[in-house]
């Protein structure tokens, strides 16, 4: 229903997009207008939150003993094909329909975590997760929330000041490695001074 959900608020994104041809493709995702509100929201993005939650049920039924036929060396094969074919998918989409880039993203990102949490739900360990494991990779992980939440606003304001971002694969890991390191950084903040405060409050708030 989300994969759905989500496909359907970004083909009416798109559509409405379509129908301002001179409307700039920035704008349309990230400027003061309702399709880049639509192309933001929970109905655009739903999608991308599906093959998590697919993966979630995949590792549940392993660790039960269920899906025998997922043996660890067709997990292996699952994961790396749907790596490879959503990384294709992905560039491809880049140029034609970028705002489905998102939902390629979304599916090798889930193929990855599929392969990760695989042995585990066995009771085996590998070599991803051994890298999952590394303290760095940990911490980002227990500030992903916050990251989350930053990782918008920083792209919007490197897109409105000047730091020398070009068009080129040497551009797109440089924005990359920037955004990253602002994004971390504020997160580590906020998570710091916002996010534990409130885990900490949960604490004392009653539910039922």
């Amino acid at each position: 229903l989300l994969f759905v959900l989500g496909i359907a608020g970004k083909t009416w994104a798109t559509v409405l997009e379509h129908q301002r041809p001179g409307l700039d493709p920035f704008v349309a995702e990230f400027g003061s207008n309702w399709i880049a509100v639509l192309s933001t929201s929970f109905l655009s993005i739903a999608d991308t939150f599906a093959p998590g939650m697919v993966v979630l049920v995949v590792f549940l039924a392993l660790r039960a003993d269920r899906l025998v036929w997922l043996t660890p060396r067709r997990t292996q094969w699952l994961g790396w094909s749907l790596v490879a074919v959503s990384g294709a998918a992905a560039l491809a989409l880049h140029e034609v329909l970028p705002r489905f880039l998102a939902t390629a993203v979304a599916v090798a990102a889930a193929a990855i975590l599929l392969m990760v949490v695989e042995p585990a739900a066995r009771g085996r360990s590998s070599w991803l997760m051994a890298a999952a494991d590394w303290r760095p990779a940990r911490y980002v992980g227990e500030i992903s929330l916050s990251a989350y939440l930053w990782h918008y606003p920083v792209i919007i304001l490197l897109s409105r000041v000047d730091v020398g971002i070009t068009d080129s694969w040497v551009g797109v890991i440089y924005s990359f490695v920037l955004t990253s390191a602002l994004g971390i950084a504020l997160a580590s903040v906020t998570y710091r001074w916002v996010e534990k405060p409130g885990q900490r409050l949960r604490r004392f708030v009653r539910v039922g």
